[in-house]
Order: structure tokens, then C-alpha cells, then sequence
């Protein structure tokens, strides 16, 4: 019996996981919650979605109704409510950019950029973590971290995470 998954986020990495399971023979993708706004960035997850005509979510709870087993969180801006994160089956996997979870929320790479010049500490990362009721605060499956550079911006960094 396939897996019934979600994956709700943005940018290029959403973009990329969805292209990576979505011939897999173990999964069904019911669904879709691209950003509801226009970011700085440019986002193709929406359009990704409807090429793959995988139906797309403007609201997180009526894609939860799908009775999804895992939901994939890629780049996803706003936290997840403790009563949306127990409809999903298995959980939520998110992906955050921050090295075993140091910097929690919004804007970690610029936190890292200023605390590497602060407190000389020149390393981050990402982390593969479930989604709990705390923000980044999950059991985590696994992390990965790199260098800090003199030149690297929020962006670089951002994108080397």
C-alpha cells in the first residue's frame, strides 16, 4: 500500500523533493501548499505542483483532511499548530535550516552569519526533524553542517544550506 504524502513549503528545494518521490511506486502525493504570497524569491512550486498535476492547497487544514500519512515541510513559513500536526499519520518531516536545530524560527542564516562574527563560531547547517508542538524543537533524523565564509550573505547561505 503506497504512503500518502503532502509536502507543504517553497522555493527551489520544495520543487526539488517533489520531482525526487514523485515516481516512486511507494508514494502517493495527494496534495500541495505552495506560498500564498509573492517573497523576494522567485517560487516555481506552485506551477511544479499544477506540471505535475498534483492538486494544489491554499489552506493547510482542508489538504490535512486528505488522511495524508506523512507531510513533507520544505521551506514552510508559518508554524504548524499542535492539533494540525496529530491528524497527520506518521508526522510532519520538516527541513530547517540550522545545524542540530541551534537557531529556531525565521532568519537562521543571518543569525549565523552575525554569531559567527560574534562568537566566532563559523558552522551551519540543516536539519531533518519531526514537526512537535515546539518550533524546531522535534526529534531530529539527521543534520548536516558547513562552513561559514567572511563572504558569504543570508543568501549564500541560504542556498550552501
Amino acid at each position: 500500500m503506497k504512503k500518502r504524502i503532502a509536502i507543504i513549503g517553497s522555493r527551489k528545494l520544495a520543487c526539488d523533493v517533489l520531482n525526487w518521490v514523485k515516481n516512486s511506486s511507494k508514494v502517493e502525493i495527494v496534495g500541495g501548499f505552495p506560498p500564498p504570497f509573492n517573497g523576494w524569491w522567485q517560487d516555481e512550486f506552485k506551477a511544479t505542483l499544477e506540471d505535475n498535476q498534483i492538486p494544489v492547497y491554499n489552506d493547510l487544514d482542508l489538504l490535512l483532511n486528505e488522511k495524508i500519512d506523512v507531510v513533507f515541510s520544505i521551506n514552510f513559513w508559518k508554524k504548524i499548530e499542535a492539533e494540525q500536526i496529530n491528524r497527520v499519520k506518521v508526522g510532519i518531516i520538516n527541513i530547517h535550516h540550522s545545524y542540530l536545530l541551534k537557531y529556531k524560527g525565521r532568519y537562521s542564516t543571518s543569525w549565523a552569519i552575525l554569531n559567527a562574527r560574534k562568537l566566532n563560531c563559523w558552522e551551519h547547517g540543516s536539519t531533518l526533524h519531526y514537526i512537535d508542538e515546539k518550533l524546531d524543537e522535534g526529534k531530529i533524523i539527521d543534520s548536516w553542517k558547513c562552513v561559514i565564509t567572511e563572504d558569504d550573505t543570508a543568501e549564500t547561505l541560504f542556498d550552501k544550506v
